[in-house]
């Protein structure tokens, strides 16, 4: 295979970079970290000013407020350079930007920028998501429901109140929401359950909606397939009657009495399961289970040469209760998956209403609440229409930086500022 001589690889590369830099195109770019995105983003910029568009029209949105403070620098320099640095110097750099033989009024208009913005005391808009949502909701208090004085949380104030939250739902949980934190404590270590929780927090939609559980369990039932809560008890007590109970209480206490910790083991697990009643069966099957199954799949060894001299039948006892499990365990493992994600969603939704009551009597927003509360204001609010007039007004040109960190409710929100420019 030819290999391209790398004068010509850099050469297409910087015609690319024009291309995408024109504001006549609508571009998405994908490419390496270093490959110069950050760069083309503010020679696009620089190409809108030059082109006469307000500067106040253009919006930059970045990831981070490093991120933003070195475009909008990037940007100033440039500027600044324009008005100083000689003419060939400034022919140059226009043209390395993709404007092929500026003009005498694009040589004019490059050296003025500066002074204009300045002069102006405005510039191209470079923020953070969360920066501009907080903006419009400070514009627009009244039709996005916020209190004028509303701050903005920090880290550490968010993290102390969500620590708050979460003492103050633990402290006198109802009977369905203990159960939901047990089965999570149950299903983790120690220490992942504090990350798993935080981070499904973080990441869930939909935690303030009164019909959320009924959702879940409705995706579950509906697409995955999985049976309802009493169609699964029924099922699985109606199996597990099939076992010879008290032949497996002898394979337990046979077990125990080994030598081998991995068969004493198994049979103290037996003996968990043994030990229940009734539903209270279905609840620590997983013990029989982890007793019988390894990987999913049944143990290859269930006793040794001496428990089989005291017990000849404990392997075959053992099979029994092996085939009556094994038809569960598919369906069983979708069960647990629907009832850990439904444990989940109830904790997330108990903390997520101790978490915004705790923030509401403070006055505070946190970064989630910027993107909802502004999301809301453009597509629900009765000023919807006329505040997202107001908006389009102000901002006729839309740039995105790391465009593959933007959450899906971010995107919600930039498509309806872009879908404004085209309705």
């Amino acid at each position: 295979m030819e290999t391209m001589p790398m004068n010509k690889m850099i050469a297409r590369a910087s015609a690319d970079q024009a291309k995408a830099s024109d504001p006549a195109a609508s571009v998405f770019v994908s490419a390496n970290a270093g490959t110069g995105k950050t760069k083309l983003l503010t020679d696009r910029v620089l190409r809108l000013l030059l082109s006469g568009a307000p500067a106040d029209a253009i919006l930059c949105v970045t990831y981070t407020r490093a991120a933003a403070a070195e475009m909008r620098n990037r940007i100033f320099k440039r500027l600044a350079d324009w008005a100083i640095i000689p003419a060939k110097a400034l022919g140059e750099d226009l043209e390395n930007m993709g404007i092929h033989t500026p003009s005498q009024d694009m040589r004019r208009r490059a050296r003025s920028l500066f002074a204009e913005i300045l002069d102006n005391d405005d510039g191209p808009r470079v923020e953070t998501v969360h920066s501009f949502c907080q903006s419009i909701l400070r514009r627009f208090p009244i039709e996005a429901g916020v209190a004028p004085h509303v701050q903005l949380a920090d880290d550490d104030e968010q993290s102390r109140l969500k620590a708050m939250a979460r003492a103050n739902i633990l402290y006198h949980p109802s009977p369905e929401l203990a159960a939901s934190v047990l089965l999570i404590a149950e299903a983790v270590s120690e220490g992942r359950a504090d990350e798993i929780v935080n981070d499904f927090i973080n990441r869930a939609v939909g935690l303030d909606s009164p019909d959320c559980l009924a959702r879940i369990e409705s995706h579950f039932r509906d697409d995955l397939g999985v049976v309802s809560a009493d169609t699964e008890r029924d099922m699985l007590m109606a199996r597990l009657d099939l076992i010879q109970v008290e032949k497996l209480r002898a394979v337990s206490v046979a077990l125990q009495t080994s030598k081998s910790k991995i068969q004493i083991d198994r049979g103290a697990k037996m003996a968990v399961w043994l030990a229940q009643t009734g539903e209270g069966r279905i609840e620590k099957l997983s013990f029989l289970v982890d007793a019988l199954f390894s990987a999913g799949k049944p143990r290859k060894q269930l006793s040794n040469a001496d428990i089989r001299k005291t017990s000849p039948q404990i392997d075959a006892i053992q099979k029994q209760a092996i085939e009556t499990i094994k038809p569960l365990l598919p369906d069983r493992a979708a069960q647990i998956c629907r009832d850990r994600t439904m444990a989940l969603y109830r904790f997330g939704m108990a903390f997520n209403q101790e978490y915004s009551r705790l923030k509401t009597q403070r006055g505070l927003l946190d970064y989630n609440d910027l993107i909802i509360r502004t999301n809301n204001l453009l597509a629900a609010s009765e000023a919807a229409q006329w505040v997202a007039w107001k908006l389009g007004n102000g901002i006729q040109h839309l740039l995105i930086d790391e465009a593959q960190d933007t959450s899906p409710a971010q995107w919600k929100l930039l498509r309806r500022l872009v879908d404004e420019f085209f309705g």
